[in-house]
C-alpha cells in the first residue's frame, strides 16, 4: 500500500521541511517518494511574451529534478518526479491514482491549525478528495528528522466512534503498523452524559430546549459508565479481530471527556503515541469533520495526523456517540 509517497511542494522552504521525514519513513517502508509541483499560470500570463511559460515550467522541472537527486543522499533508492499543470487538487489526485501512491506527506504550520486561513485550501482539499491517506508532520517531527528512521510511529493513536465512517482509517493505520512494527491504540472518547431536570422551573423547561443552570456541570454518571461499558466492549471485540486477521499488536482505551479534540491529543500524550490516525468524517457527517474534531486535534498538540476521508456518509450515531434524551 504505501510503496510510493508523494511529496508536494510549491517552491516554499517550508513546503520542502517535509523531504527529510518523508525520506526517513519511505526507508523505513522501503517505499520510493514521488516529487511533484503543479505548475500555476498566473492570471496575466496570457499577455506576456509566449515563452514566458515554457521558461517557467523549465525552471520548475529543474527544481523537482535537484530535489529528486537530493533524496538519494538520504538512502531513498526509488525517487520520481514530475511538474504538473490544471487545477493543484486536481492534478496531485490525478497523480496519486496513475501512480499508485500510497499516501500524500506534507508539512502543516505548527499551533495554527488545520484549515483554510492558516495551512491553506490546497491541503484542506486534498485531505477531502485525495483518495489514500495524507501526513500531515508537525514541527517536533520536522525538528528531528535525524531521528525519525529510528523512532517515528511507534505507537499510532486510533480515535474511533464506532461507526463504520470513523473505522475508514483503520486499513491504512493496520499497515502502518505492520510495516514500521507500531502498536496501535484503539480509543474511543465518551462524551459525559447530561443530567437533565425532571421538572419545570417557571417558564424554563425542558420541552423549550432551555436549560435554568449550565448541564455541562452536572453528569449523569451511571448513563455514562453505560456507554463507557459498550465502547469497551466493542474495542475489545474489534482488537481481537484485528490482532487474529493481521497479527498486530494492539491495546484499548475508553476515555470520558470533552471536547473530544482536546481528550484526543490529551490521550496521545499520556499513551505515548507518535502519530494520531483518523477519518475525517464519523458521525454521519457532523462532528468528526475536517473543520471540526481533526481541525481541533491539530491546533491543540504537535503530534503527527494521518488523515483518510470516509467513503460513506450519514451513518448513524453509534451508542458511544448518542445523548440521553
Amino acid at each position: 500500500m504505501f510503496r510510493t509517497l508523494l511529496v508536494p511542494l510549491d517552491h516554499s522552504a517550508f513546503a520542502e521541511q517535509a523531504l527529510e521525514p518523508a525520506a526517513a519513513i519511505a526507508r523505513k517502508l522501503d517505499a520510493g517518494i514521488d516529487i511533484v509541483l503543479v505548475h500555476e499560470q498566473p492570471a496575466l500570463a496570457k499577455l506576456r511574451r509566449s515563452n514566458w511559460n515554457d521558461d517557467q515550467m523549465n525552471e520548475e522541472g529543474r527544481y523537482v529534478a535537484h530535489i529528486a537527486d537530493r533524496l538519494g543522499n538520504h538512502g531513498v533508492g526509488t525517487r520520481s518526479h514530475a511538474v504538473l499543470q490544471g487545477d493543484v487538487v486536481d492534478a496531485i489526485s490525478a497523480r496519486v491514482d496513475a501512480e499508485g501512491v500510497g499516501m500524500i506527506v506534507m508539512t502543516s504550520h505548527g499551533q495554527t491549525g488545520f484549515s483554510r486561513t492558516h495551512l491553506g485550501s490546497v491541503a484542506y482539499s486534498l485531505v477531502r478528495r485525495a483518495s489514500v491517506p495524507v501526513l500531515i508532520l508537525r514541527d517536533a517531527e520536522i525538528a528531528k528528522p535525524a531521528q525519525l528512521a529510528a523512532t517515528i510511529f511507534q505507537k499510532i493513536l486510533v480515535p474511533l466512534d464506532g461507526s463504520e465512517n470513523s473505522r475508514a482509517i483503520l486499513p491504512a493505520a493496520v499497515e502502518l503498523a505492520q510495516q514500521m512494527g507500531a502498536r496501535l491504540v484503539l480509543l474511543r472518547i465518551v462524551e459525559p452524559v447530561p443530567l437533565y431536570p425532571s421538572v419545570e422551573y417557571g417558564s424554563l423547561s425542558m420541552a423549550s430546549g432551555v436549560l435554568p443552570f449550565a448541564s455541562g456541570n452536572l453528569q449523569d454518571t451511571d448513563a455514562t459508565a453505560q456507554l463507557c461499558a459498550a465502547a469497551r466492549a466493542e474495542l475489545t471485540e474489534l482488537k481481537t479481530a484485528l490482532a487474529t486477521s493481521h497479527g498486530v499488536s494492539i491495546e484499548t482505551s475508553v476515555v470520558v471527556g470533552t471536547p473530544v479534540a482536546a481528550a484526543i491529543a490529551d490521550c496521545a500524550t499520556a499513551a505515548g503515541a507518535d502519530l494520531i490516525a483518523m477519518a475525517t468524517h464519523g458521525r454521519g457527517a457532523s462532528r468528526w469533520l475536517l473543520g471540526s474534531v481533526a481541525d481541533g486535534v491539530l491546533r491543540t498538540s504537535n503530534f503527527p495526523l494521518m488523515l483518510s476521508r470516509s467513503k460513506s456518509r450519514g451513518t448513524a450515531a453509534p451508542l458511544t456517540s448518542q445523548r440521553a434524551s
